[in-house]
């Protein structure tokens, strides 16, 4: 989903909604809203009720209005792996 917003100041975006998407899907998501690869950072999480390896998240959250060249954090759900074999 991607979100449009009028704005009195044209370099405010509205974050989009990347919640389950994967971290690929998100940042083609945030690039084509218009925010700089640079600006995007990633974090992990775990919620053992969402997908591994999908977001769970973001900073600013969704709907929210920034300035294109906001720093934008996606928290993405980490694996929680299985004890190691002996």
């Amino acid at each position: 989903k991607v979100y449009y917003c009028e704005s009195e100041n044209p370099s405010e975006i509205r974050m989009p909604d990347l919640i389950g998407m994967t971290k690929d899907e998100a940042i083609l998501t945030l690039l084509k809203t218009g925010f700089a690869y640079d600006n995007i950072v990633f974090s992990e999480r775990y919620d053992e009720e969402k997908a591994p390896r999908t977001v769970i998240g973001t900073e600013p959250g969704l709907g929210q209005s920034v300035n294109a060249d906001s720093r934008i954090e996606v928290i993405i759900n980490s694996f929680k792996g299985t004890d190691p074999i002996e």
